[in-house]
């Protein structure tokens, strides 16, 4: 009677054990929560939720075909980073000139941050200023709540003397975190004046812009996303894809222009002088009979060339044939005129165009400016067919 009583209890208690850690599972399995499980293998799906919201942002600037994009998407047991980038606009002034502000550039970035850690049902709102890039030192920017977009979302301006603000919008969903980054420059529509890089208006655009894509990222993407339940990674994979490296192409030699037509052009081919062909630029000169003419290339970007810093001023667009350039003067001489070209190649600097060629005429005779600008373009116009594409 003991024996039995015994394994009765026994038997009992193994049914009260396997129910408890039943229910233990349970109400383990009830303290977490489903999340996204997989990110978008492409740009074209991670950007589409905001379709409408970028061609709104770029204006004027907009093209289907975006200059630049760029795909970083990096995988591992723990979380998935995809970060999408285009840029929209070109760095050449065209005629005709608006007279009012245009967009000369608008670039977007959007990137999803997945963690694949299992979800707590009772998790502490995230702190997102936490995300922000610089933000423990003491002239960090200076993020604020934003409402109506996804959750905890904030916003902030990065500001860079001499380059253009850059506005920011970072939220969570779940375990997903999007940050938006938008910035760009402007054309005054004032003729013979520099590139904007910022001003109210400009900031405003941006402003409106990143809330606007960051706002239809929160509402469109989340559906698009495969969710479950997440369970302990197993810290083993880890996958990278990156942009494709770019080949360098090595600088073009101003001097390669045919004997033929320098000539046809006006130009005294025996007189041609070669610069000591660098790493990153080549130039070529010639004797044009009352002036010298100096074709420059250089793998430096065309906007820091030309636009930026002290040398060049009063900037006007000009067209040549087929092509765009934009003519310049010096700052402090009214015996030169240049006509500046883009190139349409990867540059020595990010984020300021491609590389630049310039046509440099020098007067050696009493003519006045006008006089070298007018024989600079129709000289231009005679050997464009030798040159390299431009913009």
């Amino acid at each position: 009677m003991g024996i039995r009583h015994s394994r009765s209890a026994t038997a009992v208690l193994a049914l009260l054990l396997v129910v408890g850690m039943a229910g233990c599972s349970r109400d383990t399995m009830g303290q977490h929560k489903a999340g996204f499980s997989e990110l978008p293998a492409r740009c074209s799906d991670a950007l589409r939720p905001a379709e409408q919201e970028i061609k709104a942002f770029a204006g004027e600037a907009y093209s289907s075909v975006a200059e630049s994009q760029d795909n970083n998407r990096q995988v591992t047991d723990t979380s998935q980073h995809l970060t999408c980038a285009m840029k929209f606009g070109g760095s050449v002034l065209r005629e005709p000139l608006e007279p009012y502000r245009t967009p000369m550039w608008r670039n977007v970035s959007i990137s999803y941050f997945l963690s694949l850690y299992p979800i707590s049902a009772n998790e502490p709102p995230k702190n997102l200023t936490d995300y922000v890039p610089g933000s423990t030192l003491p002239d960090s920017p200076r993020p604020t709540p934003i409402a109506g977009i996804g959750e905890y979302a904030i916003t902030w301006v990065e500001e860079n003397k001499g380059h253009p603000p850059r506005v920011s919008v970072k939220f969570a969903i779940n375990n997903l975190i999007v940050t938006v980054e938008t910035w760009g420059k402007d054309w005054s529509g004032v003729p013979e004046t520099f590139p904007v890089i910022d001003s109210p208006e400009l900031r405003a655009d941006l402003h409106t812009g990143t809330e606007a894509i960051a706002k239809a990222v929160a509402q469109q993407a989340p559906s698009a996303l495969p969710t479950t339940m997440l369970t302990q990674p197993s810290l083993t994979r880890s996958t990278s894809t990156a942009t494709a490296t770019k080949t360098s192409v090595p600088v073009w030699d101003p001097c390669e222009i045919p004997e033929d037509t320098l000539t046809a052009a006006g130009l005294d081919v025996k007189s041609q002088f070669r610069g000591d062909k660098q790493t990153g630029s080549a130039m070529c000169m010639w004797r044009g009979g009352w002036y010298r003419l100096r074709v420059f290339y250089q793998d430096a970007p065309f906007e820091w060339s030309v636009y930026e810093g002290s040398t060049y001023v009063r900037p006007k667009p000009v067209t040549i044939g087929n092509r765009h350039a934009v003519q310049v003067h010096w700052d402090n001489s009214d015996s030169w005129c240049v006509l500046a070209f883009e190139v349409p190649l990867e540059a020595n600097l990010p984020d300021a165009g491609g590389r630049t060629l310039t046509f440099e005429a020098s007067l050696t005779e009493d003519r006045s400016q006008t006089e070298l600008c007018d024989e600079l373009i129709r000289v231009t116009t005679a050997v464009a067919g030798a040159i390299p594409p431009t913009t």
